[in-house]
């Protein structure tokens, strides 16, 4: 019986909810008698001995075609929590700020598309308890400058943001930064980004980039710097840009699983970058050769205590110069470990310009 009236009592709350005001708020406490130790059986949350209190809660959610209406949804959500549905295609002629401290849901429905209007930034997030942008195009073929952040994320209090399953593009030009981050704790995963000038800049730490596809970018796909921490790059895949990954001071980061290719370097480590992992990635470079040195891993600059393991490295020719599968380029980078890589079609499969490295029989010979 009581069970009965719970699932009364929901249906109701719903319906309530369904014939409210369209873009609105339900929120309902309901307190029922329970059984002797609280516990109702509908594995909700208990009160106290003998008292069960159920909570049903909707946000506020906001349909939105406009910059104008997109912002003025973000007033009215101020501090607390609301969904902005992103329902027709605009454009933007200045930064969507995401700055009120509440918790945020912009996602689009039927991908639409969002245009940068010149040089400007389409999301600028500073000041969230907690932020998704999903589902979304974003066309920022417009934009003049190299430097110019498609989605700027600086969120002083490190508090959670989610980037997932945007396209974010330019054009032949290939200018601006697809997603430029100073924070912690973001999450980038599912997009497809291209013809940037980057794909991702990452300049803090704790963040997580994973199955994301990032092409035709002039710089680098992935760029880590700013001594940064415990970052982690997983199953992505980048083609066709100057390097796929470049670390500069990073620390104890991962980068496993991606499929690098056509990038003159495949995965770029210096600036000191140490204590970090590379493992499990394929790393193709262009059979038909770069006009430049080509190198699917290079450790530089004082990058020691790395772990370069298990990946496939293939096809690095340069017409001019030297195509390395792996190359550790100097003397000051210390006890990197090197082991269990193969490849083949590199004009040179591993070169050790470093010190005490660590490397075992079914690696590549080392040439000295």
């Amino acid at each position: 019986m009581e069970r009965d009236k719970l699932s009364a009592i929901a249906f109701i709350a719903i319906i309530l909810g369904a014939v409210g005001v369209g873009v609105g708020a339900f929120a309902a406490g309901i307190t029922l008698t329970g059984g002797a130790d609280g516990n109702d059986g509908d594995d909700g949350d208990d009160g106290a001995t003998g008292i069960t209190t159920i909570k049903y809660i909707t946000i506020d959610e906001y349909p939105c075609a406009s910059e104008t209406e997109v912002n003025n949804a973000l007033t009215l959500i101020g501090s607390g929590y609301g969904k902005i549905i992103i329902v027709g295609d605009f454009n933007v002629t200045s930064p969507i700020q995401i700055n009120g401290g509440g918790s945020y849901i912009i996602e689009g429905t039927g991908f639409h598309t969002i245009t940068c209007d010149g040089d400007v930034t389409a999301f600028d997030i500073s000041d969230a308890k907690s932020c998704i942008l999903k589902d979304l195009i974003i066309n920022a073929s417009a934009i003049p400058s190299q430097g110019r952040q498609i989605i700027y994320i600086n969120e002083p209090s490190d508090n959670p943001v989610y980037i997932n399953n945007l396209h974010i593009f330019g054009d032949s030009d290939r200018l601006g930064i697809g997603i430029d981050s100073y924070s912690q704790n973001v999450w980038v995963y599912n997009c497809y980004i291209s013809h940037l000038f980057q794909g991702i800049a990452l300049y803090d730490s704790n963040t997580h980039i994973y199955g994301n596809t990032i092409k035709e970018c002039t710089d680098r796909g992935i760029y880590c710097t700013g001594i940064s921490w415990h970052n982690t790059f997983e199953c992505n895949y980048i083609e066709s840009c100057q390097a796929g990954f470049a670390l500069s001071f990073a620390y104890y980061c991962t980068i496993a699983n991606n499929v690098l290719k056509l990038n003159q370097y495949g995965c770029y480590l210096g600036g000191g970058s140490s204590y970090n992992t590379v493992t499990g990635n394929v790393i193709i470079g262009n059979i038909s050769g770069i006009s430049d040195i080509t190198c699917g891993i290079q450790l530089n600059s004082v990058s020691s205590h790395n772990t370069i393991g298990n990946n496939g490295v293939f096809d690095h020719v340069s017409t001019t110069a030297i195509g390395y599968g792996i190359l550790i380029s100097t003397g000051n980078c210390d006890d990197n470990t090197v082991v269990g890589n193969t490849g083949e079609n590199n004009e040179v499969d591993f070169k050790d310009n470093g010190s005490n490295t660590n490397s075992t029989s079914n690696n590549f010979d080392i040439i000295g």
